[in-house]
């Protein structure tokens, strides 16, 4: 399924770049809904403003809402944890040293973080 939006907007977060005023980072989440043709559930998401990261809208699937809006919550965390802007340490949510952008790091890539 190849999605235009995200829909009605159920989340957001925006992340700056240490250093740069004008370049934000914009995280949209939309409303978890049922997947056709299926008893699954799937949530769309969007990353604006990332260098290397289209703006595609994606999706995660799960069996229910709850589990496809975690899934998403880490498909995020995957893609802003192994940026370029994270790599470099420029990426932030807020003021905090460490790094943390405040989604799930999937285990897949945990040991590969700083």
């Amino acid at each position: 399924m190849q999605l235009n939006n995200v829909g009605d907007i159920f989340l957001t977060r925006e992340l700056y770049l240490i250093g740069e005023t004008k370049r934000k980072i914009l995280v949209k989440i939309g409303k978890p809904e049922k997947y056709p043709g299926s008893q699954d559930y799937y949530c769309p998401y969007q990353i604006i403003g990332l260098e290397l990261e289209s703006d595609k809208v994606k999706y995660a699937m799960g069996i229910d809402q709850i589990q496809a809006v975690q899934l998403t919550m880490e498909r995020i965390g995957a893609v802003l944890y192994t940026s370029k802007e994270y790599k470099e340490k420029s990426l932030r949510w807020i003021e905090d040293e460490n790094c943390d952008l405040g989604f799930p790091v999937p285990a897949s890539i945990s040991d590969l973080l700083p």
